[in-house]
């Protein structure tokens, strides 16, 4: 003979399996929300450069005879644009992008038109990846960043540091930071722990000591709008 349960249990048991399903989805949204958060999502130095170093060029400029007069470096921001510095590429009468064992002439298309230094090139850029980019409305004081470049022509240099101020400059952005940046760095990334491109490092000031600085991604530049 088979047992019989009463309603009222029956109906207790339902609300009680239910109530339970309940706790899990909320327990399972609350693991989602903490592993997407900022925190969970930081890299390694070693992650990030893996990661970023590959969109980081150098940039020669050459005189009319087709010598090097300067050298800098670069960030691809979209496809066959790099992101620079103007003073880096100014002076010269024709330009070349360096990535790895290849090389891409190149030419100014764009510039900011404020006090940031900032030019685009248009370039053939080929299967390296495109940064991602974070505008400075959403950085704090304190976060570690890197820059990477090509100091003194040393490809792909990895410099820790971290932001030391967020300051405007015409109405722009400027991130300053204590990741070193030298000669031949201009031009280059200043990226955040989640390999996100904050900034495109500029210069230093002499006068100070690890007073570094790097216009802000979110920058407008000329109509090739924010890069």
């Amino acid at each position: 003979m088979g047992l019989s349960h009463p309603p009222a249990a029956v109906a207790m048991a339902s609300n009680s399996l239910a109530v339970l399903h309940r706790n899990i989805a909320s327990l399972c949204c609350l693991l989602f929300a903490l592993c997407a958060s900022p925190q969970a999502s930081a890299l390694t130095a070693s992650e990030v450069f893996r990661r970023v170093s590959p969109s980081v060029v150098i940039v020669v400029v050459l005189d009319s005879v087709g010598s090097a007069v300067g050298y800098g470096s670069g960030v691809v921001v979209a496809r066959d644009r790099v992101i620079t510095n103007c003073h880096v590429v100014e002076e010269g009468r024709s330009i070349v992008v360096v990535r790895g064992d290849r090389r891409t002439s190149a030419r100014i298309i764009d510039r900011d038109t404020t006090s940031l230094d900032l030019c685009m090139l248009a370039t053939t850029t080929g299967d390296a990846p495109i940064v991602r980019l974070r505008p400075m409305n959403g950085l704090e004081i304190g976060e570690s960043v890197y820059s990477i470049g090509a100091p003194l022509g040393l490809d792909k240099t990895l410099s820790p540091g971290l932001i030391s101020g967020l300051r405007a400059v015409g109405g722009a952005g400027l991130v300053q930071t204590t990741a070193p940046i030298s000669p031949g760095s201009s031009g280059g990334g200043l990226f955040d722990e989640a390999g996100f491109l904050v900034g495109v490092t500029t210069g230093s000031l002499e006068e100070g000591q690890n007073l570094n600085f790097a216009g802000s991604s979110g920058n407008r530049v000329g109509d090739s709008g924010a890069f």
